[in-house]
């Protein structure tokens, strides 16, 4: 799976920061943003190139359900990891309507942010 690109959205710098290195390190091409509209704006110049976005739930301004509904907008089929800390938000927020999104609880282990990005490029590919 390495050679494929992430998109990783999140307002915290630290975030961003940890997400780059790890993933930089298993050879996956990271584009960083650091809010919903700078992640549309990047998804809608790379499409084709974006095989995953990893999307924080809880950003100013905008957040992540509703950036997904506009990334999906854009392509119905974009591969989604939505992250947050609050797992009762998270349920409550995709409660039937996003059944193929992959979830990443907050503080997670990098395994776990591999499997998560494993199973979101597998459902990319169906």
């Amino acid at each position: 799976m390495s050679g494929k690109t992430i998109l990783v959205v999140d307002d915290e710098l630290i975030i961003r920061d940890l997400l780059f290195r790890s993933l930089s390190q298993n050879d996956y091409r990271v584009i960083l943003a650091r809010d919903g509209f700078e992640a549309i704006d990047i998804y809608k110049a790379q499409t084709e190139k974006i095989d995953v976005v990893i999307l924080d739930l809880q950003m100013p301004k905008m957040n992540g359900i509703e950036v997904l509904k506009k990334l999906r907008t854009i392509n119905p089929n974009v591969s989604v990891i939505l992250s947050s800390g609050y797992v009762e938000l998270l349920n409550r927020e995709l409660a039937g309507e996003f059944e193929d999104i992959e979830i990443l609880v907050k503080p997670y282990l990098i395994t776990e942010l591999y499997k998560a990005v494993q199973n979101a490029m597998k459902v990319g590919t169906i």
